[in-house]
């Protein structure tokens, strides 16, 4: 998973565009990206169809990305657009949809990406939002977990996929932000970034986590170490109900699932 360059956290951002100024293409997931975006909105449906009948220098096989393949470009220490802006200028600060149903819920309702902030969350699919087309590879995602993503040994759980490894069974009691990120220390670990946790949300369960993998994850909030760019008392959390982020005030007590 791509972290901001400025947050100093491995798998800095990175991106190549092509020689027509039309694609990008991310050099940590090797996904490739519309640069310039369509002017219109469209309804969930209306998007998927937009991507499909795509010609970006005469190339095809464009799709809407999932879930966890846009929430891979959201710049969480950028704002108003948050994202790289050299990469993907004249990025709208507004919602974009995904290819993700939240289907532990309301199959009505889509993932998006807003890039005002960078903060995931779901909508009815009659909704406008913007689209942003994806190809190549799908990024693994936790609601497509092939048996060997994670490998479990001594209370650790190493992620194949991104390379990371966490802990397994986090602590039964919550922390403020502040004591979250000592208690990680304490283990020899971080608090991960709003973008490392979201790798693990399966949307198809709740918890939204892998219940093999992690087992008694509570169906609550887990803090990031991304903090808030234009509210420093605020971090970021993900919640493991569905696999939302939302932003709370560091002194209040979330859970927190130390990541090496």
């Amino acid at each position: 998973m791509p972290n901001p360059v400025r947050s100093g956290l491995p798998n800095p951002m990175s991106y190549t565009v092509s020689a027509t100024s039309h694609r990008v293409t991310d050099n940590v997931t090797q996904l490739s990206w519309q640069r310039n975006v369509d002017a219109g909105a469209f309804e969930w449906a209306e998007a998927q169809a937009y991507c499909a009948c795509l010609q970006i220098d005469g190339i095809g096989g464009w799709r809407l990305p999932s879930r966890i393949e846009l929430a891979s470009l959201a710049d969480w220490t950028a704002l108003h657009p948050a994202i790289d802006s050299v990469a993907f200028p004249d990025t709208p600060s507004e919602a974009f949809w995904s290819a993700s149903v939240l289907q532990n819920g309301d199959p009505d309702l889509a993932w998006h990406v807003d890039f005002d902030s960078g903060h995931t969350s779901y909508t009815d699919k009659t909704y406008t939002h913007r689209v942003r087309c994806v190809s190549g590879g799908a990024l693994s995602s936790a609601a497509n977990t092939p048996p060997a993503r994670y490998q479990i040994a001594n209370g650790r759980v190493k992620d194949t996929a991104t390379g990371l490894t966490w802990e397994q069974t986090p602590a039964a009691d919550p922390f403020t932000w502040a004591d979250a990120a000592t208690q990680c220390v304490t283990q020899g670990a971080r608090v991960p970034s709003i973008g490392e946790l979201q790798t693990l949300v399966d949307e198809t369960t709740n918890p939204a986590v892998d219940a093999r993998a992690f087992p008694m994850t509570p169906s609550e909030y887990f803090w990031s170490s991304s903090v808030v760019v234009d509210d420093q008392t605020r971090a970021w959390d993900t919640f493991f109900a569905n696999g939302s982020t939302y932003s709370f005030a560091m002194s209040l007590l979330k859970y927190v699932r130390c990541v090496q």
